[in-house]
């Protein structure tokens, strides 16, 4: 009993999950589709261009380090117990 139960099971999951025939196919005609709706033009938001990034090491000058702010705050107080 228990075998013919697992052999059952095993045509059944091939029948749902295996490859089709290609049967059901053969016969039928396309389906109707539904004419393509054209969108309506509406006014969107007007989007401003974000600016270029700009990376320091690209600049044609050369970055002062006495003109800028130290990035780490312990390095400061490390040139000033120097």
């Amino acid at each position: 009993m228990t075998v013919s139960i697992i052999h059952a099971l095993l045509r059944w999951t091939l029948a749902v999950f295996g490859p089709g025939t290609g049967r059901r196919r053969a016969g039928t005609c396309p389906a109707a589709t539904a004419p393509a709706r054209v969108p309506e033009s509406r006014p969107g938001p007007v989007v401003v261009p974000l600016p270029t990034a700009r990376s320091p090491y690209g600049l044609p000058v050369l970055l002062d380090g006495a003109r800028t702010a130290p990035v780490r705050p312990y390095v400061l107080a490390a040139e000033r117990a120097a």
